[in-house]
């Protein structure tokens, strides 16, 4: 049986977590402490599922549900899947608990840090691959480009009408979490912005969240680099495939691909509210 979790009740996933992952316990304690003071649209939708069997948990996954806007100002679900962990003894249930989690057709689904047997397995269920790997920027370097009008505006320094409440709130919350939102301005329009923080061998990393295209942060990567460089981080890293490396960027393939199951625009780059967040990984 699988058994929805709210945000409330997030500490009844940290047996299974910690028994499935490698983390200290305060990691599990700090990302659901994080995941719990989120204000989801719906406070009561399932944040977790445990599967249970015989009264006993033997399986978990969490289910981090938002919200998106539409351009016709509808809204559809997304919701992202991590930290799936099934007991050894159980784990031929595993497909049909994938199955139906993500049932809903009208849902957007994302896996973005799938283990190599899971990314096997989501395949067959019917994910498609949506970016290969990493692309590294060294901010330096890009910087030295040309941006002529583009440059980057602080989300704090926005308007209160210069883009559409929802994405402003969205926003807002990764802002409250301790990432960076901003939004890109290249002599037309504004284009939101979301990077989170990160280190890897004392290097300071900001990782793109959110875009709603990547061939526009590639296209701007000058004004984005100073701004980036302002904020003391060194690297911009981005998911993309490797035929999008640009001369003086890096390919990886060190981070696991990414997976969605739904209508998804593949250019954009949608990390928000995922396990880069709330697990701040």
């Amino acid at each position: 049986m699988l058994r929805p979790i709210d945000r409330r009740s997030l500490d009844e996933t940290l047996p299974l977590l910690q028994r499935g992952f490698p983390h200290a316990p305060a990691f599990w304690a700090a990302g659901l402490d994080r995941l719990k003071r989120f204000q989801s649209p719906d406070p009561d939708a399932p944040a977790a599922y445990l599967l249970d069997v015989a009264g006993r948990a033997v399986g978990v996954i969490l289910s981090i549900a938002s919200q998106r806007t539409n351009i016709d100002g509808s809204t559809r679900s997304v919701v992202n899947l991590s930290s799936w962990f099934v007991d050894d003894e159980h784990r031929w249930r595993a497909p049909r608990m994938l199955q139906q989690l993500t049932a809903d057709d009208d849902t957007l689904y994302t896996d973005l840090t799938p283990t190599v047997p899971v990314q096997s397995l989501i395949e067959r269920l019917g994910f498609s691959r949506w970016t290969e790997g990493t692309l590294l920027f060294p901010l330096p370097l890009f910087a030295l480009g040309r941006s002529g009008d583009a440059h980057v505006v602080p989300f704090a320094s926005l308007s209160a009408d210069s883009l559409p409440a929802p994405v402003k709130g969205m926003m807002a919350d990764h802002a409250a979490l301790g990432c960076l939102a901003a939004a890109l301005w290249d002599g037309a329009r504004l284009h939101p912005l979301i990077f989170s923080r990160m280190s890897r061998k004392g290097v300071p990393i900001a990782r793109l969240l959110y875009a709603e295209d990547r061939s526009v942060v590639k296209r701007h990567l000058a004004a984005i680099a100073r701004f980036l460089l302002r904020e003391k981080t060194v690297v911009l890293a981005m998911s993309a495939d490797r035929s999008e490396r640009t001369p003086g960027s890096f390919f990886t393939q060190r981070a696991p691909p990414t997976f969605y199951k739904g209508t998804m625009n593949t250019s954009a780059i949608d990390h928000a509210y995922s396990e880069f967040v709330f697990l701040q990984i």
